[in-house]
């Protein structure tokens, strides 16, 4: 059986930025914080 897992990491315009590149990289560091934190988060 698979159980399929999700982390998801977030950023919000313009809080976190206002470039796209700038959002992008903080949701990717937030992504990596989640899966660090571990399975099925959702992290910001």
């Amino acid at each position: 059986m698979v159980s399929p897992t999700i982390s998801i990491g977030l950023s919000a315009y313009p809080d976190d930025g206002k470039a796209f590149e700038d959002l992008l990289r903080k949701a990717d560091e937030a992504l990596y914080r989640a899966k660090k934190a571990g399975r099925n988060r959702v992290t910001d």
